[in-house]
């Protein structure tokens, strides 16, 4: 478990479960799409983009302080942490590139989102 929050933590037989299913990798994708069309965006492979204009009233997490920039990073790291670096380096592309152009968010969470794709190599 996390000190900060009760989430729970991946195991390395985890991360390797992930490295070696296709099923689990797409089970993760499907739930990353869920959540990308909430925060205004949609996936397409490994391109993610907005869905169209978005709106801080409409979006929030362009806000300068959202919880859902926490998640956001949480994601990413989980992405990178489950053997889909590409698709994590993607979403942090994709957040920081529309968060610059639609939003006021604190610099502090683009540094969140930067360094969320440095996880420990697997030893497989």
């Amino acid at each position: 478990m996390s000190r900060y929050h009760p989430s729970p933590i991946l195991t390395k037989q985890d991360r390797l479960d992930f490295a070696h299913s296709d099923l689990l990798k797409q089970h993760q994708q499907k739930s990353l799409d869920v959540m990308l069309d909430f925060w205004g965006m949609v996936r397409d492979g490994l391109n993610i983009v907005e869905k169209g204009i978005l709106t801080k009233k409409e979006y929030t997490w362009l806000k300068p302080h959202d919880h859902n920039q926490l998640r956001m990073t949480r994601t990413i790291h989980s992405l990178a942490l489950c053997d889909q670096p590409e698709l994590a380096l993607s979403l942090q592309q994709a957040l920081l590139v529309i968060a610059d152009k639609y939003g006021n968010v604190n610099p502090k969470i683009f540094d969140y989102w930067l360094n969320a794709t440095l996880v420990p190599s697997l030893d497989r």
